[in-house]
Formats: structure tokens, sequence, C-alpha cells
């Protein structure tokens, strides 16, 4: 019995205990210090330009593809704000394509309860939201409005409040004119379901080594305390002015006359 209740508290004591929050540009050129990324082995690098890339082995046998997926262990709040920049090299398509796992339950992406985003479907360059469940059922949940256009870069933030409202911004210059494209509500799985984050790549022999990440950073949802401000004003007429205020307002209360 001592070496059984030995055994246990030495497995719990090097189990990977995941970050409060995440944040990594990759500037420190490697997967181990600060944030610890695993499961990538070899496939991944940080490359010259300070990015996470792929960099899988050798090419592939012709019309086949294969997978390579690198996470971390988070502790995610019930409500998450997740901003990460992404570039492809390819034209996506179901052979080539990005999941990036937002929370999952287990470090095998695939088989795990959790949620992700996709880009990869022929001939339709969007932004997908799914819930995964680990019974190997997926439900997708929302669809980007714009989609991609020329070059395959986004920036992207994605937030979930504790109720299960969800919203997603992008911006697919890659810098950060952020714009909500969409929002649902979906509560399946709570931040407290799950550990990890990831991204996990489908790709074809010609795209082993272009896919691209940067600017990940993760951290609790704080409610909004600060006010929208007065960034212009520019008198039209009148009896009309033109207000440009520093942050999205909402519309309904920005034309009730009793709030200003």
């Amino acid at each position: 019995m001592k070496t059984i209740i030995f055994a246990a508290i030495l497995f719990f004591a090097v189990m990977p205990k995941g970050q409060a929050q995440l944040q990594d540009n990759f500037s420190d050129g490697d997967l181990t210090t600060g944030t610890i990324w695993l499961g990538g082995g070899a496939n991944f690098i940080v490359n010259a330009a300070k990015e996470l890339a792929l960099n899988a082995p050798a090419p592939l046998p012709t019309g086949s593809s294969d997978t390579s997926q690198i996470y971390t262990f988070l502790t995610f709040p019930d409500s998450t704000i997740w901003d990460f920049y992404f570039r492809l090299g390819f034209s996506p398509s179901t052979s080539n394509q990005l999941r990036v796992y937002l929370q999952a339950d287990q470090a095998t992406l695939t088989n795990a309860n959790g949620y992700y985003v996709e880009v990869g479907e022929t001939n339709a360059d969007t932004l997908k939201l799914f819930r995964q469940n680990a019974n190997g059922t997926v439900v997708k949940l929302a669809a980007s409005t714009q989609g991609f256009t020329t070059a395959l870069k986004a920036k992207i933030r994605i937030t979930r409040s504790s109720t299960g409202s969800w919203k997603i911004f992008s911006d697919y210059d890659g810098g950060n004119n952020l714009i909500e494209e969409v929002s649902f509500i979906d509560n399946v799985y709570r931040g407290a379901d799950a550990s990890v984050f990831g991204f996990w790549c489908k790709y074809t022999s010609g795209n082993k080594d272009k896919f691209f990440f940067d600017d990940i950073n993760i951290q609790p949802l704080l409610p909004d305390t600060q006010a929208p401000f007065f960034a212009s004003l520019n008198v039209i007429n009148a009896n009309s002015i033109d207000v440009t205020f520093d942050e999205k307002v909402d519309i309904s209360f920005a034309s009730n006359e009793s709030n200003f």
C-alpha cells in the first residue's frame, strides 16, 4: 500500500501544470522557455522571423497527407479571450487545413472534448468554429462572414463569456483592426472542463513547412469598465454632429439623447 501511495504522489507531482494565462510571440527563439510547447517534436520550430512554424520531415507519398500537432497546458477561466495570428502558405482544402484548438480536455486533440477553429475547405476559405465531442461527433457552431481574399493570413480574437456567449473578431490583413464577424451561444463545455490549447495541421508533401503562428495571447475576459471616449467631433449643420468614439458603441445607447 505504501508503494502504491508513493507512486500516485509521484505521478501527480510530475504532471504538467497549466499556466493561468498564455502570452507567447516566440521572441525567445525556442519552445521550452516561458511557455512550454509539447507534442510537436521536431515537426515544429521557431523560424528566423520568430514565428512558430511547421517543419515536418521528408516528403510524403503522392496523394497522401499527414498531420502534426503542438500544444500547451493552460488553466482556462469560464470567461476567456483568445488572440492569435496565423499565416498559411497555400490554398486550404480538406487535405491541407488548420485547426486551432481553443480549449480541449486532453492532449490528443482530435479525441478531445472542446472547441476549435478550422480553416480548410475546398472553395470556402472562411473561419469556422466547431464543438468537438470525444465520441467523434462534431457540431459547426459558426462561420465567418468575410473570409480570406488573397493572402491567407489573419489576426483573430475570440471571446467567450461565463454564460456561453461567443464572439469572433478578425483582421484579414493580419493587423489589429479587428472587426466583429459573428456571435453565438454555446455553453456545453466550460473553461474548467479543459486544460489544453494547441494547433493541429493537416498537410500534403508540398505544404509540410507552410503553417506559421505568432502573437498568442490567452487570458481572462475581464469586464469593460472604461466608458467610450470622444475621439473626434465634427459639426455637420445646425442640427447634426458627427461623433467618433475610441471603441465600438451600442447603437441603441448612442442614439439615446439622455445618455449625453
